[in-house]
């Protein structure tokens, strides 16, 4: 159930207009088909994306591996924060990463100390502190557009078979700011359940990609078990895509499966689409002309071939 920060977050987010768009380095480097998805999906949907080349890393690989402080990243991202301040307050990110560092850094503005230290070093390079914002996830804002995304639907989903991948940066690092249960997330399920698709539920829904930050570069062996266990019980509902919100979570459900046909014996190949490029191909975006998912690591397109989403 839903608290009530929950839903006036959910009332919070805009059904169009002016919104920031904070990009992504994973998806920059890794993903650009999620860029040019959301951007596509957003437009579509009546919103004007305002972004700014002044923008930064969110500094995500760094705080969550203990290599800055609170105060670091607070600096860095109040930089950024003043940088979209003079565009919108509604600031989207497609990334759990992004999310999850934007969402403390507002936390950490609320903090007279932090702000004492912060405030010369941004004033030294003619920087303001901006604190008001709303920090909407991309999947937060399309289930809250979802009546505009079902009436204006050229695709439906046709019955295909996904599993749902959340990410521990969305559900654990600030449960309140999310517009769902931790414990019993489904709007990943709702969106594509309501556009014609079939999200299958497995046992290890909730758990980590395998990636855990570092943990893929300090402990790879653990990393692939935890991927290993993961991607076991997704084969127990036999699906043909799975549908995560997160980059990194992305690379490594991708990049994983090779590896566990090799330590493991495991056969698997299973595509994997960000919310974003699945909205896309929902309002008619061509998924190869439009948005290059042919370039995925694992080709999501025979997948699409076969329940006739692309020709």
């Amino acid at each position: 159930m839903l608290k009530q920060s929950q839903i006036e977050k959910l009332d919070s987010i805009p059904n169009s207009g002016e919104v920031f768009l904070f990009k992504s380095c994973t998806i920059n480097s890794l993903y650009p088909t999620v860029e040019a998805a959301t951007r596509r999906s957003l437009k579509a949907l009546d919103y004007e994306i305002s972004e700014s080349n002044e923008q930064t890393c969110c500094t995500d690989p760094l705080y969550y591996s203990n290599l800055e402080t609170d105060v670091q990243m607070t600096a860095i991202m109040a930089r950024n924060l003043s940088i979209m301040g003079r565009f919108s307050k509604n600031i989207v990110t497609e990334c759990n990463g992004c999310f999850s560092t934007l969402v403390k850094s507002v936390e950490n503005l609320q903090n007279p100390e932090i702000i004492e230290k912060i405030e010369p070093i941004l004033s030294k390079i003619n920087y303001d502190i901006k604190k008001n914002f709303n920090i909407i996830h991309i999947v937060e804002l399309y289930y809250k557009v979802l009546p505009k995304i079902l009436k204006m639907r050229k695709i439906d989903l046709s019955g295909i078979r996904s599993v749902a991948h959340y990410g521990c940066n969305y559900l654990r690092s600030h449960p309140e700011h999310t517009i769902c249960d931790p414990l019993m997330p489904n709007i990943i399920e709702t969106i594509v359940q309501e556009c014609g698709g079939a999200p299958q539920l497995y046992t290890e829904r909730d758990c980590c990609c395998g990636a855990g930050i570092t943990q893929r570069n300090i402990n790879p062996d653990l990393s692939l078990e935890v991927s290993y266990q993961k991607m076991k019980s997704m084969l127990e509902v036999d699906p043909e895509l799975i549908v995560t919100i997160c980059p990194f979570c992305m690379s490594t459900l991708e990049n994983c499966q090779f590896s566990l046909e090799i330590e493991k014996d495991l056969e698997i190949s299973i595509p994997v689409l960000h919310i974003s490029e699945l909205v896309a191909i929902v309002l008619g975006f061509d998924p190869i002309s439009d948005l290059a998912l042919d370039t995925h690591t694992i080709d999501p397109i025979p997948v699409l071939k076969k329940v006739k989403l692309v020709k």
